[in-house]
């Protein structure tokens, strides 16, 4: 018991010189965090383009949209049963990954031309 009071006390000192001895760093870490997420958000803008490759039809739309939105704009139909994803009637092969259309939606921080087979 007193090895392990031992190494506590020993690790919060470490922190705390650490802490000490960075000063600054925890600004320049948040910097660092502020710019990720500005570069998160510059992905997330603009169009992606899906393409349906059994109907070779292509179409544009923003992430987060529902791929069984998707495809009802591209005029691609899909079959539904549940509409809740849990009987998976609607699953699309997209970049290679089975997903079911009536709940997954584009992914915002996908590259910018996705696949999609039947």
């Amino acid at each position: 018991m007193a090895r392990v009071v031992g190494l506590l006390v020993l690790c919060v000192a470490c922190l705390q010189s650490a802490q000490a001895f960075l000063g600054g760093g925890a600004a320049a870490v948040a910097g660092a965090r502020s710019s990720s997420a500005q570069q998160a958000s510059a992905l997330r803008m603009g169009p992606i383009e899906v393409h349906f490759t059994v109907s070779d039809k292509k179409i544009t739309a923003e992430g987060g949209t529902l791929l069984s939105q998707v495809a009802a704009k591209a005029g691609v139909k899909v079959r539904y049963n549940c509409k809740a994803g849990t009987c998976a009637t609607c699953v699309l092969n997209v970049d290679g990954r089975m997903q079911k259309a009536c709940v997954t939606k584009l992914d915002p921080f996908t590259r910018r031309v996705v696949k999609i087979k039947k």
